[in-house]
């Protein structure tokens, strides 16, 4: 039996238009600022990489590893070569992953790319909250949601990441996907997003042999359909258009670890710890290990909410297990940030809303005093060994409130709190 169409009344059709118009100018603001920001302060050196590879491979018949990407790259990021601890802007990424940017590629003109690429950001850093919220399981009111929304946007991490054209927001984005795919059967879409997010092997191995572990124990063989379909297009479509990418691409990511950039574990210990600083970090990098393989061991028959948590503890551990990352890939401790706040607002039913968005504040604030070059003068550390200070104030975080967090529903007591409250 075929339905009849619902008609849509005229009433539906005046909000739909309504809903049109504010995105559509909500969309020209966000360009409008992106421009001015392209004008005045941002760089998008990590962009201009990928797009320059794109397009050398495209336009100039030369290969996206060789060091014409690089050098083209420094010329308009630094208006010279690349300093000592400066990013070289070497291409790291498969070729098979850079297909996806052929599109934006075609764009010749380097401000719109970038402010286009940068739209593209800002729209999935509001998807990524939203997609936070229902990971947590949360459901705040409204000023709670929208404090919660002013912080993911406007936080150190996710600014810097914007203005530099990081693919690092749409790898969280992606790992937050995964995660909500994983959770409501979506399996052929979560293997294919374990194909995309693979490459950025720094901050998303943990949090991806995690899931593949899980997938082998519950033989979640769908996902693993996924992952070899996607996978499988996009190597053949980029072994017929560059045979000898393979090695190409290694070469490029050894040069690229060599460099002497960005954050890591050892450096920072070693600042804090001269002679012995590679030896507490390898002693941190090994008890996080333990502790992390000891949470995937509790979490493979657990229920939603503590695979939440250890996925969470999993984000908030890779940036201290020694790989070298830099500021804008430390949006991968949002989501973490997400579970605290919903467990403390949903557990202290009398002050948990004040309580979560003094945390915001507080955490937005650090965010910034910490990384941004305006306190340089009155900050009396360094940002190397502020980079510790944030995964391990999210893990103390979440072991703060782990035993509510998985250990749904509330007891007897809070449910008493919340009715006389």
């Amino acid at each position: 039996m075929i339905l009849p169409r619902r008609r849509i009344e005229p009433s539906e059709i005046g909000r739909i238009l309504i809903a049109i118009i504010l995105v559509l100018i909500l969309a020209a603001g966000l360009v409008a600022i992106n421009f001015l920001l392209v004008a005045k302060i941002a760089k998008g050196g990590e962009f201009f990489t990928i797009w320059s590879g794109a397009r050398a491979f495209l336009f100039e018949h030369a290969s996206p590893y060789s060091t014409y990407v690089p050098d083209h790259v420094q010329a308009m990021v630094y208006e010279r070569s690349a300093g000592p601890g400066e990013n070289p802007f070497i291409l790291d990424i498969p070729f098979s992953i850079l297909l996806v940017f052929f599109p934006l590629s075609l764009i010749q003109n380097t401000s719109a790319a970038l402010v286009i690429f940068q739209l593209l950001l800002e729209i999935t850093v509001l998807w990524f909250a939203g997609t936070c919220i229902q990971l947590a399981n949360w459901n705040p009111k409204i000023d709670l949601r929208i404090t919660f929304f002013v912080l993911m946007v406007l936080n150190y991490f996710t600014i810097h990441s914007i203005l530099e054209g990081s693919l690092s927001t749409l790898v969280i984005a992606g790992v937050a996907g995964l995660l909500l795919s994983l959770r409501i059967g979506r399996d052929e879409l979560a293997g294919a997003l374990v194909a995309l997010l693979a490459f950025k092997w720094q901050i998303a191995a943990p949090i991806l042999i995690f899931v593949v572990l899980r997938v082998i124990r519950f033989r979640m063989w769908r996902v693993a359909a996924g992952f070899a379909m996607l996978t499988f297009i996009l190597s053949t479509i980029s072994t017929f258009l560059y045979p000898g990418w393979t090695i190409a691409y290694l070469r490029a990511l050894v040069n690229d670890w060599r460099a002497d950039y960005g954050f890591s574990t050892f450096r920072s210990f070693t600042e804090l710890f001269p002679i012995h600083g590679a030896r507490v970090a390898w002693f941190v990098i090994l008890l996080l290990t333990i502790m992390v393989i000891i949470e995937w061991v509790r979490a493979q028959d657990a229920n939603d909410l503590q695979l939440a948590w250890t996925s969470c503890l999993t984000l908030a551990i890779t940036p201290l297990l020694g790989f070298r990352l830099e500021i804008q890939e430390l949006t991968l401790l949002l989501l973490p940030a997400t579970l605290i706040l919903a467990v403390v607002n949903q557990r202290w039913i009398r002050t948990g809303s004040w309580t979560a968005i003094s945390l915001m504040i507080t955490f937005l604030f650090i965010s910034w005093f910490a990384f941004n070059d305006y306190f340089n003068n009155i900050r009396i550390i360094s940002a190397h060994e502020m980079f510790l200070f944030f995964p391990i104030l999210i893990i103390v975080g979440l072991y703060w409130v782990r035993w509510w967090a998985i250990r749904p529903p509330r007891t007897w007591l809070d449910h008493i709190s919340k009715t006389i409250a």
